[in-house]
């Protein structure tokens, strides 16, 4: 974890800070979360686990719910702009004389 990371992190900046507030962390999360004011939802279990010179922890996202993907190259390329499809798009922005006035109020095409 980045050391900038961490003094953001207020949790991680105690528990670096008070070693009895990071052995609680570790061994009963929620309620040394409780103790800084964090509520954790019922149902919710909460992992803690403490770096060293020789672990490294990745953490990846969930699977998406309900099969939810991120669009692919094409799909984007489809809805690029709210169009449907490049063929009915507007050209005139790629032209040099193009400005800020005109992107905001449109070009009138």
């Amino acid at each position: 974890m980045a050391q900038e990371h961490r003094e953001q992190d207020p949790i991680t900046a105690k528990a670096m800070r008070d070693e009895a507030f990071r052995q609680r962390l570790l061994r009963d999360p929620k309620a040394a979360l409780q103790e800084v004011g964090a509520t954790v939802p019922p149902g919710i279990t909460v992992h803690v686990h403490e770096e060293t010179d020789t672990d490294l922890h990745i953490i990846i996202p969930g699977a998406a719910p309900g099969g939810m993907r991120e669009l692919s190259e094409a799909d984007l390329a489809t809805v690029a702009g709210g169009r449907a499809s490049r063929t009915d798009s507007c050209t005139c922005g790629s032209s040099t004389n193009q400005t800020v006035s005109s992107l905001q109020i449109g070009c009138g095409c």
